[in-house]
């Protein structure tokens, strides 16, 4: 499997690099986030926002039902292992990405030394208005990237499974990538419904994390069970 995971990387190598190095940027510290514009910043994180795509659409859409999908359906692995270690390739860019994208929005107009121990605390913080005790706050900030992974393999199985599905029907009319871009929208809205009505629900729970802790259960088994329609289609 790790074989596998390392060879669906290096398919979209440019984009993982072109990515982590634009977020990057604006994570480097304080200063350089005090010294960029706020337009200058959307347009970077736009443009992380469309390599994302970008590098879904080349491992869920092109070599799912593209062009490339015959040369993939020739090599000498199964199916569902191949797209699994997709999913997860796509699962760990995500919380890469989205764990630097988290810390740079915490320091935002904010220089301070050691921010890193600033962020912590303003974001444990944070959680603990949500019902969260010190030692579950705590916990949340280092499962932070576990749970920015799930939702990356919630998505990205999503997308698997509607290019299985409607894929080939959208190549046909050339617009494959537009398959991708509206899968992709439709299951953030999804994850980001299913968390919405979490938090909702927590502020009558006695135990929020409880809550928060469940909902990315549900996302990780939906998830699983996308993946393993898509694995299987066509």
């Amino acid at each position: 499997m790790m074989k596998l995971i390392f060879a669906q990387t290096d398919l979209i190598k440019g984009e993982i690099m072109a990515s982590l190095f634009l977020v990057g940027i604006i994570c480097f510290g304080g200063l350089i986030a005090g010294l960029l514009s706020g337009i200058g910043i959307a347009a970077v994180l736009l443009l992380a926002a469309v390599l994302l795509c970008r590098g879904f659409h080349e491992l869920l859409g092109q070599n799912v039902s593209g062009g490339d999908s015959i040369l993939m359906q020739t090599l000498p692995v199964a199916l569902p292992k191949m797209m699994l270690s997709r999913i997860i390739v796509c699962g760990l860019w995500t919380s890469v990405i989205l764990t630097e994208i988290v810390m740079f929005a915490a320091i935002l107009g904010r220089y301070e030394p050691y921010y890193d121990l600033v962020v912590i605390q303003h974001m444990t913080l944070w959680l603990m208005t949500r019902g969260l005790s010190q030692g579950e706050a705590a916990l949340a900030m280092g499962l932070l990237p576990v749970w920015f992974f799930i939702l990356g393999w919630f998505v990205s199985s999503g997308i698997l499974a509607l290019q299985m599905r409607w894929g080939e029907a959208f190549e046909k009319r050339r617009c494959g990538s537009i398959l991708t871009v509206l899968s992709m929208v439709l299951m953030i809205a999804a994850a980001f419904g299913v968390l919405y009505a979490v938090d909702r629900f927590s502020g009558m729970c006695p135990w929020s994390f409880g809550c928060y802790l469940a909902a990315e259960i549900l996302m990780a088994g939906l998830g699983w069970i996308l993946q393993r329609q898509g694995s299987h289609g066509n």
